[in-house]
């Protein structure tokens, strides 16, 4: 029989596995200088604490930054310059963490109306359409920012509204904002939701007649889903030594499989 203990200590170790993909970080920076120096140096921060980074810089931001400075900063594991060689969506799959610690006006509006054509905007769209967790920076798009910067002139109001706009539509498909001075608490807040949603076994029934009643049953609860992406989010989301149940061509990060590995689920294609 398995014990409650025994049950923490397995999801003590699924939730260290999870952090450790989570603080593996895609990192997109875009063509503006406002608030990178103060987000970079978040970066730092938050690499001291176990953070390790992909780095794609854009074609203006490999033009207006100091590629130098970033590569030394933040030690990258693979820092490209314009493009990869991997494609968008194959970049999204491999990491379930996506900083962004400069965006521009321009990546913010293109995002917002779902425009992907720019290997930046591609990553964070993909990232957000795979629910990831996206954290955006948005010294650079923020028209407070911006009035500032004007010395206290106020924006002609139709433009502040659009920039504002753009914001509370990226916020409403999934991204995360914050301000460059608050990267490093909002990314380990980001990351500390990101692992909350593994069930509790004291809240649902006591493991060991979880166990007698799968042992009874002798056959597994079966979970459907229509996703075409399925995360690991969506395999926590099942009982332990149950089948998740998907559609054919449905895609299974890497992730997934390992969580699912882990408790014992079972991933299943329809016929």
């Amino acid at each position: 029989m398995v014990d409650d203990k025994l049950v923490r200590e397995i999801a003590k170790l699924v939730s260290r596995k999870l952090l450790e993909y989570q603080k593996n970080a895609m990192v997109v920076f875009t063509g503006t200088t406002i608030g990178t120096d103060v987000a970079l140096e978040a970066l730092c921060d938050l690499k001291e604490q176990g953070f390790t980074y992909h780095v794609l810089l854009s074609h203006s931001a490999s033009k207006v930054l100091d590629v130098e400075k970033i590569r030394a900063s933040l030690k990258p594991e693979d820092l490209w310059l314009g493009c990869s060689e991997r494609t968008p969506e194959d970049l999204c799959s491999k990491y379930e963490t996506i900083l962004v610690p400069a965006l521009t006006i321009n990546s913010a509006a293109r995002v917002a109306n779902c425009m992907s054509d720019t290997v930046a905007t591609s990553i964070i769209l993909n990232g957000l359409l795979r629910r990831k967790t996206v954290v955006l920076s948005i010294d650079g798009c923020c028209p407070d920012v911006q009035k500032q910067i004007n010395g206290g002139v106020p924006l002609p109001p139709i433009l502040e509204g659009r920039l504002r706009s753009n914001l509370e539509l990226l916020q409403g498909y999934g991204a995360i904002l914050t301000k460059s001075s608050d990267m490093s608490s909002t990314v380990q807040k980001a990351i500390r939701e990101a692992i909350r949603f593994m069930p509790a076994p004291a809240k649902q029934e006591p493991s060991s007649k979880l166990l007698e009643k799968y042992q009874e049953k002798e056959q597994r609860d079966i979970t459907c889903s229509s996703k075409k992406v399925v995360s690991a989010r969506d395999v926590l989301a099942c009982p332990g030594k149950s089948v998740l149940r998907i559609r054919p061509g449905s895609i299974v990060t890497q992730l997934a499989r390992e969580v699912a590995q882990e408790r014992a689920v079972m991933i299943e294609v329809e016929t």
